[in-house]
């Protein structure tokens, strides 16, 4: 245990901080708080099973992991209920005019679904978004209180990392364990796209490395204890790296390059991270042309899939699809045509145009994302302001900011060519964290600086997250039971491969 924590015993709030942090305490903390810690650990757990256990043998993991999000959420519901109904006060977390701006983007969205072609679904859509922004306001909040003891947060950091980590060694021995197991089949093919399981498309099963991979490098970047785990986080990197690369996901690639650029301007320590990951990618290039071409040339086996076919500059019928957003999006300037309702326009291709922008911009208007491209600007300006200021330290928390804003923009960057902001499990992962990312802004120097909001601010807030979970928990009752007369509807109306959104089967159209 920290000797800080043990020094600040006696402060109030630090008194009332759940006992995963402050055993000693377990006593003397009341019953909502050992709740809520207990469903903290829940979710976690059901966090990490969600691409590494299959619930149902006939289920998606698209589905799985889209009911595994909303289940997440609705935990999120209660832990808030129970940490700070009663007993912690919900620190302040952005500016006055930040908070008014995303309030105004959120009415505009629900205007907007209002007056949607299938406001059901188009509310359904703006649920998740208010959800998932709960679930990052009580990651970062908890962070948030956390650091204001002195304490650095160290054991929120460490049980996420930990949790990451986990994940990340999970999808590699699955991705080992499918790789020997197609070695011994005796059919003569290898599919690359078999060996990245645990996700319904290779693209997501990136997308999630794309978040994950920057902060595998912490251990190699840190001083202190964590140190002694540098090279199990190598050795991991370079593995991810290797399935990340099989996987042929190039807007992994291409997220990562980007985030390696914008690290080696931040100072020393974001360019041995950008030439930390150069490496751990040549290192993965080498292994997969080991594994996808010297030993299955060597065993006489063909190669489905290969990530070789990948290098090229096709947009991969992306034109279409960007194409009919941007049509959209001049044709309903204003408002756009609705949340969702992309889906509602079958094109033959996706359910959304894997394009963030242009996705908000047809769905919710060219206003709204003008304003959410303002904010996030604004957030990354502030944020490269203190990795500017913090640019020489190796303290853990310093390292911990720095790789997380590299998952940050790396995400940021692949959603502008893939669907990071629609998949479930890439959903939630940018959510959390961007709220630990946010808990971690030193704003702050003591509890007595520290701004918290209003109980009637609070209970406003607390109330319109209860209202969007229950919405999305009544659309996964609702539809959970039919997902296979939706697919064998979709099927005979339009026929084709299944295109993701909401549900595997997202098409919305007369559904």
């Amino acid at each position: 245990m920290d000797k800080a924590i043990v020094a600040d015993r006696s402060d109030p709030l630090l008194h009332s901080l759940p006992y995963v942090i402050v055993p000693e305490h377990g006593n003397n903390i009341g019953w909502s708080q050992r709740i809520a810690n207990l469903l903290m650990s829940a979710a976690l757990i059901l966090v990490s099973t969600l691409p590494l256990v299959a619930w149902w043998a006939d289920a998606h993991w698209h589905d799985q992991q889209r009911i595994g999000q909303v289940s997440m959420l609705a935990l999120v519901v209660v832990i808030a209920m129970l940490a700070f109904v009663g007993g912690l006060r919900s620190p302040l977390l952005l500016s006055s005019t930040n908070r008014w701006l995303i309030v105004l983007v959120i009415v505009a969205a629900g205007v907007s679904a209002y007056l949607a072609h299938q406001p059901l679904w188009a509310f359904t859509e703006l649920a998740l978004g208010v959800a998932s922004l709960g679930l990052a306001w009580l990651v970062a909040s908890i962070r948030r209180l956390y650091d204001v003891q002195n304490t650095d947060g160290r054991i929120i950091d460490r049980v996420l990392l930990a949790t990451l980590f986990f994940i990340c060694a999970g999808l590699v021995v699955r991705f080992v364990i499918s790789y020997l197991a197609a070695m011994m089949d005796g059919e003569g093919v290898l599919d690359a796209w078999l060996l990245v399981d645990g996700f319904s498309n290779p693209r997501f099963f990136g997308q999630f490395l794309t978040l994950a991979l920057p902060l595998l490098a912490v251990p190699l970047l840190i001083e202190g204890n964590l140190r002694r785990y540098a090279l199990v986080a190598g050795v991991l990197i370079v593995l991810v790296w290797t399935a990340a690369i099989v996987s042929g996901t190039r807007g992994t690639w291409l997220g990562l390059a980007c985030a390696a650029m914008v690290l080696a301007c931040i100072g020393p320590i974001g360019r041995r991270w950008a030439v930390l990951h150069v490496a751990a990618a040549c290192a993965g290039v080498i292994l997969t042309w080991i594994m996808m071409a010297i030993i299955p040339a060597t065993l006489d086996m063909s190669v489905a899939h290969h990530a070789a076919s990948k290098l090229t500059t096709s947009l991969s019928l992306r034109d279409i699809i960007w194409t009919q957003a941007i049509k959209e999006a001049l044709s309903h300037p204003l408002l756009g045509i609705g949340p969702m309702q992309l889906a509602d326009l079958p094109n033959g291709v996706a359910a959304h145009p894997h394009q963030a922008w242009l996705q908000w911009a047809a769905e919710l208007g060219l206003p709204s994302a003008l304003l959410v491209t303002w904010l996030v600007v604004h957030g990354i300006g502030k944020l490269v302001v203190v990795l500017r200021a913090r640019m020489l330290s190796m303290q853990e928390q310093d390292v911990i900011r720095l790789c997380l804003a590299a998952s940050i923009i790396a995400a940021l960057t692949q959603a502008m060519v893939d669907g990071v902001l629609v998949m479930p499990y890439s959903q939630l992962w940018l959510a959390l964290l961007a709220g630990w990312l946010i808990g971690m802004q030193p704003q702050v120097a003591s509890s007595d600086a520290i701004a918290f909001a209003s109980r009637r601010i609070f209970f406003a807030w607390l109330a319109i997250l209860i209202s969007a979970v229950a919405l999305l928990s009544f659309v996964v009752v609702r539809d959970y039971p039919n997902l296979g007369q939706r697919e064998e509807m979709y099927a005979k109306t339009f026929g084709g491969h299944l295109q993701p959104r909401f549900w595997a089967q997202g098409v919305i159209a007369d559904q």
